[in-house]
């Protein structure tokens, strides 16, 4: 079986993440990883086993839609 995994960052081997997928591997998953790419870093990769799967953003359209997302649930509560 395979997880799918979504990050709304980069993956920068944060060690939770790091460990997050080290144990679904570990217990037999197949796991993928779907996350921002800001710099220069290949837009697929294989981690320990796990496939990352980057896609270039800019960083600031990513601010801006961050900042709609908190304005929208504000009106709402």
């Amino acid at each position: 079986m395979t997880i799918g995994m979504i990050l709304d960052n980069e993956f920068s081997r944060d060690p939770r993440v790091k460990n997050e997928v080290f144990s679904l591997i570990k217990a037999g998953f197949r796991v993928s990883v779907l996350c921002y790419n800001y710099g220069n870093k290949p837009l697929f990769e294989n981690y320990y086993g796990a496939r990352i799967i980057r896609f270039k953003v800019n960083k600031k359209f990513i601010k801006k839609i961050k900042g709609l997302n908190n304005t929208f649930f504000n009106i709402f509560q």
